[in-house]
């Protein structure tokens, strides 16, 4: 009896389970790939700005000296 309350509960509990698995939305997926695209632009702006920063320095950075950092 026990084996079969179990195999009844395996059975019905995949559908539940998948029922959260729908596909977005063709207006949401443009949205959040819109959104995507922009915050990479954003990320490849600040690394562009890092290494022209780096590119302007008047002397070679030195990693083996600590120095302040200023936030």
């Amino acid at each position: 009896m026990a084996s079969f309350k179990y195999q009844l509960i395996f059975t019905l509990s995949p559908p539940p389970a998948l029922a959260g698995c729908s596909q977005p939305s063709p207006q949401e997926l443009k949205e959040k790939t819109a959104a995507a695209t922009a915050e990479a632009k954003s990320d490849a702006q600040a690394v562009a700005d890092g290494i022209k920063e780096g590119w302007d320095r008047a002397r070679p950075l030195d990693l083996n000296s600590p120095q302040e950092i200023n936030w």
